[in-house]
């Protein structure tokens, strides 16, 4: 059978089974008008015959599912053989199935049976159908992109292949029909010849212009793709590859799939729906990008998967991070928590050895956070003991037997035995302070009824103090761990507080024989109230009860100092470390100041440590308890998936969060990226990095790229070679693709913006010729002043030929698709365009020499057929061996 009576028949069939299916799906949202409710059935698979009782109570999920059918019927039709020799024709939607009355099987690409539309034409397959393996030869396949218009159903750019017929692509099935049958003839004739390329046939695949900026859109993933998309959700998964081979299209597939409950597998659904208290699974995931410009386009690809996604779902880290710290986890000071870090964007503090890669250093702050509060605990049970509390000698004696042979990892070990004791610990400590406190309580009145006007001049006083200064006390010693400041305190208030908190420390350093910190606040006080501070004999018998306090509290509610004191420990291991002179330059002017990678260490080992102590029991079972609510609080910004844009813009310890977020119970990490991409200093260099985020990571390859011509994949292979880039993912383009493209094209020596804003002009207008209409075209800038200028010189020259550049300040896309935008090179991470021009190149070399290959090769990588080049001077030396790959126009 010749190819075009075939596709034509086809292009026929497919046609009227796209208005069956978008018919049916509507009388679905209609309700029973036109068909009884046997026949309007939403199934799992196409042989799911399950009924719906009540036709009209549908839930929000269904209905956008039977509109969506209604805008896209199918993605693809695959024909296929069973192992039986049973020839079958499937239809494959996005995400829906339904029952079609001319019982021609519909399926979701979620499905088992959406497997098929993933594999080539020739390619054998085992499927499990109806829980029995079923082996499938796939005779031809292909894609859709089907759309409605006032004329009726049509599909353009449509991708087919047959078993022996071979790969061809159709611009529109309806035109394929309504165009007359070219003469009989050998179809490789008619193919050289060009009559079926004339008649919307071409061989091979065929390239599609870019018109639009957005992410491209893959209705179905290859066969690599298919089988990462659909491993289990408890998966962790990195998968690299080079640009354009669909990473980012893998992962909101595999999302998707993952959000589509009715799918899922068996093992994946229990893990899917595992605690009723928490999200819906729909609403259990987040996304992590590391620019709002790409976050804006994932989101737009995420509409097409008909993906609900709020801001609150696609994120980037930094803006997460800051919530965490602020709202959930109290690192940062805010008008409603006593947090006690300031995070400063552009202060750095620690050394270059560190920035590059953090392991060492967090590894070390986390040891050290578990040695002082194992300190903490030994020295409880000497201060305890020293209060010589005939009371408490029994409960120490118990603790102490706890404590035999302590080390840091045994820390919880030691939790878990404490949690056992915690009601005799805080029944013991509430008798103990209700005595001081009453001690503490007359002492206040004493001052008072000598003077009614003692606690406003106090007050007074205090005002000179600087709060924000560190006490030289540890907190482990005072009650303001568990006694939180009231947010509306009056000033009154306020200094009865600090009164008492100031008398049980001169108390407690009278008991103990020491002196009171010469720079303290307890200190400070004394010295104020002068003679009205009380005898010695007052203060030593405060001071035993409140030392019997101080060893005591130690172990009540243990385990949650070693989630809510790592922020405290960390400003004491800063302050060691730069006396020791490792780790960091020096410290900050202001000891609350804390970078952001400082910051991403504390949230990083305070969520490890919440997520060590949550799998315990003596914390899971009684998680419900106020004891525990920082830890359920923690717990419940946990998401049943996580997933991660452009992972090697992120440093070790970010991808070490995010992971720290995924549930406990499905672990489910996905992360796409690629190491020649990473433009950030502080981004992941290497596999065993991501290891040590998470040893059940698995790396995953897909090398095949759908984005550029085969020239300029050409030239990116090449770009990889002369600066040593990762050569482990080189990108293949399909073996079918027919698009060779051009050349690039350089332009040296045009430090001059008029000068090169002409070249710019010359080289648009042409890619505009060959195209034939105009294509979407980025102008790639070193740094974000130079974006205005460049775009001001371009829009002088561009309105000659009805066109305008667009000045994209920070990233933001603005303009009409044929607009030509002018961005800072650093912000179109993702994105693809058909022509891309990068300006001044030497100038990003020699000011950012560790990172200007990187930024070379994601620009030139963002281009589907077009790339130029310009130069103040002459190419970068390390890039002199690339002269001869380029032209001088098209």
């Amino acid at each position: 059978m010749e190819i075009q009576e075939h596709l034509k028949q086809l292009a026929g069939e497919s046609l009227d089974t796209f208005a069956e299916i978008a018919d049916t799906a509507a009388r679905m949202l209609d309700g029973a008008r036109g068909g009884s409710p046997e026949s309007l059935v939403k199934s799992n698979t196409f042989t799911d015959t399950r009924a719906v009782d009540n036709i009209y109570d549908i839930s929000a999920a269904t209905r956008e599912g039977y509109q969506s059918l209604v805008h896209e019927p199918a993605i693809s039709r695959v024909v296929a053989k069973d192992d039986a020799g049973k020839v079958r024709t499937y239809y494959i939607s996005r995400t829906t199935s339904i029952l079609l009355s001319s019982k021609k099987p519909l399926a979701s690409y979620h499905s088992n049976i959406g497997k098929l539309a993933s594999r080539r034409a020739g390619d054998e397959i085992t499927i499990s159908v109806d829980e029995k393996p079923i082996t499938f030869f796939i005779l031809e396949r292909i894609i859709f992109h089907a759309a409605r218009d006032d004329t009726g159903w049509d599909s353009r750019y449509n991708d087919f292949q047959h078993k022996t017929l071979g790969t061809y692509s159709i611009d529109s099935l309806r035109d394929l029909l309504e165009r007359e049958e070219v003469a009989a003839g050998d179809d490789l004739e008619k193919l050289l010849s060009g009559e079926i390329e004339t008649a919307g046939i071409s061989g091979g695949l065929a390239h599609r212009l870019r018109t639009a900026m957005a992410l491209r859109d893959q209705p179905i993933l290859d066969e690599f793709q298919d089988e990462i998309f659909r491993l289990p959700i408890d998966s962790q998964l990195m998968i690299l590859g080079p640009p354009g081979t669909g990473k980012t299209t893998t992962l909101i597939k595999r999302l998707g799939q993952k959000l589509d409950i009715e799918n899922l597998e068996e093992a994946d659904r229990k893990l899917a729906v595992n605690d009723a208290a928490r999200l819906p699974h729909n609403e259990s995931w987040l996304v992590f990008t590391p620019s709002k410009l790409l976050m804006h386009y994932v989101k737009e690809a995420f509409s097409r998967e008909k993906i609900p996604a709020p801001a609150n779902r696609i994120k980037t880290w930094e803006s997460h991070r800051n919530y965490l710290a602020r709202d959930v986890l109290g690192i940062l000071k805010s008008n409603s928590t006593n947090g006690r870090y300031i995070p400063k964007a552009e202060m750095y503090v620690l050394k270059i050895a560190v920035n590059d890669d953090p392991r060492a250093w967090f590894d070390a702050f986390a040891v050290f956070h578990r040695k002082r509060v194992l300190g903490q605990l030994t020295q409880g049970i000497a201060i305890a003991a020293s209060a010589g509390s005939a009371e408490g000698k029994g409960l120490i004696a118990e603790i102490e037997g706890i404590l035999k042979k302590a080390k840091p990892d045994t820390l919880i070990a030691i939790y878990a035995g404490l949690a056992g004791i915690d009601s005799r610990i805080a029944g013991a400590l509430a008798a103990s302070k209700g005595q001081t406190d009453k001690k503490i309580r007359e002492q206040l009145t004493l001052q008072f009824n000598r003077n009614k006007q003692f606690l406003h001049e106090l007050s007074r006083h205090l005002e000179a103090f600087d709060q924000d200064e560190e006490e030289e006390d540890d907190q482990f010693d005072d009650d303001e761990m568990e006694e939180v400041t009231p947010q509306s305190q009056t000033d009154i208030q306020k200094a009865a507080r600090i009164y008492s908190i100031s008398i049980r420390n001169l108390s407690r350093y009278k008991f103990l024989k020491k002196s009171v910190p010469k720079n303290s606040r307890a200190a400070r006080i004394r010295d104020w109230l002068s003679d009205r501070v009380p005898t010695d004999g007052v203060l030593a018998e405060i001071g035993q009860g409140i030392t019997l306090q101080n060893g005591l509290r130690r172990f009540l509610n243990a385990s949650r100092r070693y989630v809510a004191e790592v922020a405290s420990s960390y400003a004491v291991f800063r302050r060691q470390s730069v006396k020791e002179n490792i780790w960091y330059l020096g410290m900050p002017e202001n000891v609350r100041h804390v970078g952001l990678m400082e910051l991403d260490a504390i949230v990083l080992l305070i969520l490890k440590n919440a997520r060590e102590l949550l799998i315990q029991g003596f914390v899971s079972r009684n998680l419900s308890e106020q004891r525990f609510y920082l830890l359920a609080n923690i717990a419940s910004k946990f998401k049943n998936q996580i997933l991660v844009d452009e992972a090697t813009d992120f440093s070790p310890l970010q991808l070490a969060c995010m992971e720290s977020l995924t549930h406990l119970k499905t672990h489910s990490f996905f992360a796409c990226g690629d190491f020649n991409q990473r433009v950030t200093g502080h981004g992941i260099r290497r596999m065993e990095q991501v290891k040590w985020v998470s040893d059940r990571i698995k790396k995953h390859f897909i090398t095949t790229v759908y984005r550029q011509s085969r020239k300029l994949n050409d030239f990116a292979r090449k770009l990889l070679e002369v600066t040593n880039g990762d050569l482990s993912t080189l990108g293949n383009l399909p073996k079918d693709s027919v698009h060779d493209g051009v050349s690039p094209v350089l332009l040296e020596n045009s430090s001059d913006i008029s000068d090169t804003a002409q070249w710019l002009y010359e080289r648009i207008n042409e890619v505009e010729k060959t195209s034939r209409r105009m294509p979407t075209v980025a102008v790639l800038v070193n740094s974000e002043d130079q974006v205005v200028p460049v775009a001001e010189a371009l829009n002088t020259l561009l309105e000659e030929i009805s066109l305008k550049a667009v000045p994209c300040h920070g990233g933001q896309a603005l303009g009409d698709d044929t607009d030509v935008r002018v961005f800072d090179v650093q912000h179109i991470k993702g994105l693809e365009f058909e022509a891309v021009f990068f300006v001044g190149i030497d100038s990003l070399a020699a000011r950012m020499p560790d990172l200007f290959d990187k930024y070379l090769y994601v620009g030139t990588t963002r281009a589907a057929t077009y790339l130029g080049i310009t130069c103040d001077r002459i190419l970068p030396a390390s890039l002199k061996t690339l002269r001869d790959s380029f032209i001088g126009n098209w």
